[in-house]
């Protein structure tokens, strides 16, 4: 009886710790869901403030006044994705903005930013982002876009840059591929180069734009936004999408 009773007791107390332990998960889930809405709240408010507003509403701060370290605004049609594309400043580590916000605070999703081996004047931009687990925060709605219908829901994306001139780049290509792959880090190409730069990655791509080889090489500007491929962040391989544009 003794016996059963304890047996009883130690089942009745595992299930009890099992509870708290699911009660302690569920609520630090709820508060991640929270800290992301947030986070979002915060960049959605800036977004209206890329365009220009009615005039009855006077003279609108913009998201150059808001975030002076920002180098543009990003946008991609069919996605959530509007953000502040962030420059590491000079003495800060390459990969500052990947736990920080466009603020400067510790933040688990960071915000995009352009990689420090980019040169001003090339064709090709490279921006990472962090695949969050939550649809509508950073990079996530991109993680799977190597699949056909996710690729085919992806719009343009728009590049505004702080004089607020505007690039429009088309989705050429996404694929999966491991954490340092080598052929996507070119930093110094020139617009020439482009187009055979952009052939050679759609060529190898699980998916790709209709027309590929044409858009591919009238392309003189590549923007590639790479983040996760896994659920989580800090796996081994990572989604790249490529986009294209005809001009500067």
């Amino acid at each position: 009886m003794r016996s059963g009773s304890g047996r009883q007791r130690l089942t009745t107390g595992l299930r009890l710790a099992a509870g708290a332990a699911c009660v302690v998960c569920v609520c630090a889930l709820g508060s991640l869901s929270a800290q992301a809405g947030l986070a979002a709240d915060a960049y959605r408010d800036l977004a209206p403030r890329v365009g220009s507003g009615p005039a009855s509403a006077g003279p609108a701060r913009s998201w150059q006044d808001d975030l002076p370290r920002a180098i543009a605004w990003l946008e991609v049609e069919g996605t959530p994705i509007s953000y502040p594309v962030m420059m590491p400043d000079e003495g800060e580590a390459a990969h500052f903005y990947l736990d920080h916000d466009a603020w400067g605070s510790p933040s688990p999703w960071g915000c995009p930013y352009l990689d420090t081996r980019c040169e001003p004047q090339a064709a090709h931009r490279l921006v990472y982002g962090h695949s969050t687990g939550f649809d509508s925060l950073m990079f996530e709605p991109l993680r799977r876009a190597y699949t056909t219908a996710v690729f085919n829901g992806i719009g343009s994306a728009r590049w505004t840059d702080r004089t607020g001139a505007s690039v429009a780049y088309e989705p050429l290509c996404a694929r999966r591929v491991p954490a340092d792959f080598a052929p996507i880090q070119q930093f110094s190409l020139s617009e020439d180069e482009a187009g055979p730069f952009a052939l050679a990655l759609a060529g190898e791509a699980s998916v790709r734009a209709e027309g590929w080889r044409e858009q591919a090489m009238r392309a003189g500007r590549v923007l590639t936004l790479a983040t996760c491929a896994g659920a989580q962040t800090g796996t081994d391989e990572r989604t790249l999408v490529i986009f294209t544009a005809t001009d500067a």
